[in-house]
């Protein structure tokens, strides 16, 4: 049977009302319902006026006391919301390739999706044209959580614009979407453990499923490099069945769950490697390991664990992102928590050697540059900035602090969530979803950066972007 634990939360959160200070009374109810349906509801409430300071809300759970429940129906099982209604500037448009419903799929045998739906590898597009682009608004007008997404054009220019098209699917502010290689079709972590999965034709977005319940608690979805399936990082304990999850991806976009993929506890971060083939993941203890490891390795063929290591030996990391260099030779594994935060592990691969730690604010976000030559550090949580660093992998200190960047744009607000763009005319551009705008900065192959542009969003809690992903 599988117990339910509260999870852990991505250190960054979103409100339109930015006051830094980070006292703030936070209630935490937990309605039990204990007759034969069980119903259980966490409620995370807060002042309306200020947002949780990312720190306290990513770390909470080693703040409050785990909470553990054993219904049967949590062992496993699959529903979903399938369809939803797409507004643009042709009206509204009802997917009629999906109905809505639910089905009960398992996670030990892929369920009812195996009818009929086969794995569908899918091949990049075109290294230049046109790229889609797709952002959560995860509040309305009225500072309520919201469950709107929308769709912008990137041109092969490096021109980013709002067409006005718009649909609905679940919350989304905590992990990246991610996009299958031929950018047919999206999915991303809800707030609720669900899947949101959208799939792109020319008629426009079509909602495959606005919530794809699993055998997981999603928190972070990891597409396959071959587009027909993707992993999903579950942050629960060994003991309540977190892991990594593996959802295979039909060709029109539907899932089937395949179940715990790999075992590990309290997985927070998860980066394929330049294989496509490895994994280099974040978590509180891998299956096994004991208690002085924070980091392994995977090869996702078997899987099979091909390595452990400690990138903070000072221990208290509770990771928000890792990104790999295109080299494969080190991957920057950042530390957002309040047990110690605002540092950032240099890690060497593949022997998870840890080479030091870099001091930076509530790093939020690192991102690698495809030229192989630099990285960006996101900071957020009141410090908001953005920042370089140089990359020079035979060196004896890899990674060095160049600077803040120059900001032609302004100064970032909550920078956590990006997108990068990684071949063709447009390699180097990062985009970044800030409070209520999409930066877009352009790294160079001499390890420069230039805040290329900045679009923004207007007044209005309705108008806060949340998580962001692009077509590779």
């Amino acid at each position: 049977m599988r117990g339910i634990v509260i999870p852990h939360f991505r250190r960054t959160s979103r409100h339109p009302d930015l006051d830094p200070d980070p006292d703030l009374d936070l209630d935490l109810d937990l309605d039990l319902d204990l007759d034969p349906d069980l119903d259980l509801d966490l409620h995370l409430d807060y002042d309306a006026a200020m947002r949780v300071p990312p720190s306290l809300r990513h770390s909470l759970p080693l703040l409050l006391p785990i909470v553990t429940l054993i219904p049967a129906w949590a062992a496993c099982g699959s529903s979903d919301s399938n369809g939803g209604t797409v507004t643009g500037d042709g009206g509204p448009v009802q997917d009629a390739s999906l109905s809505p419903g639910s089905d009960g799929s398992s996670a030990q045998d892929g369920g009812a999706h195996d009818a009929g739906l086969a794995r569908c590898p899918r091949t990049l597009g075109p290294l230049d044209g046109e790229r889609r682009v797709l952002v959560s608004h995860p509040f309305d007008k009225d500072g309520n959580k919201a469950k709107l997404f929308e769709l912008l054009t990137l041109s092969a220019g490096g021109q980013l614009t709002r067409p006005g098209v718009t649909f609905e699917m679940g919350v989304a502010l905590e992990s990246d979407i991610a996009f299958t290689p031929d950018g047919a079709v999206a999915l991303v972590a809800q707030d609720d453990g669900t899947i949101g999965v959208v799939r792109f034709d020319s008629a426009g977005p079509h909602v495959v499923h606005a919530a794809y319940k699993g055998s997981f608690y999603a928190a972070r979805v990891i597409m396959d490099p071959r587009g027909d399936r993707a992993y999903v990082v579950d942050s629960n304990t060994a003991a309540n069945k977190g892991g990594i999850y593996a959802v295979d991806i039909a060709c029109d976009g539907s899932l089937t769950d395949r179940g715990l993929f790999l075992a590990a506890s309290g997985p927070s971060a998860m980066t394929l490697l330049s294989s496509g083939m490895d994994a280099i993941i974040a978590t509180n203890d891998m299956t096994g390991a004991g208690t002085t490891n924070d980091t392994l390795t995977a090869n996702l063929a078997g899987p099979t664990n091909t390595g452990m290591g400690m990138s903070f030996p000072e221990g208290g990391a509770i990771t928000s992102d890792i990104a790999v260099m295109p080299d494969g030779k080190f991957a920057l594994v950042a530390d957002n928590g309040v047990v110690v935060g605002s540092r950032v592990a240099m890690v060497q691969l593949p022997g998870l050697i840890s080479r030091g730690i870099l001091s930076l604010p509530n790093p939020a976000a690192v991102v690698a540059s495809p030229f192989d030559n630099a990285a960006l550090v996101f900071s957020s949580d009141g410090v908001d900035g953005i920042r370089l660093l140089r990359y020079t992998a035979d060196a004896a200190a890899p990674f060095s602090v160049v600077s803040e960047i120059a900001y032609v744009h302004g100064k970032p607000e909550l920078p956590s969530f990006t997108a990068t763009i990684t071949r063709g005319g447009l390699k180097g551009l990062v985009l970044v979803a800030e409070n209520a705008a999409v930066r877009g900065l352009a790294l160079h192959d001499d390890a420069g950066v230039t805040d290329a542009f900045k679009v923004t969003f207007g007044a209005g809690t309705e108008n806060v972007v949340g998580v962001i992903g692009a077509q590779p």
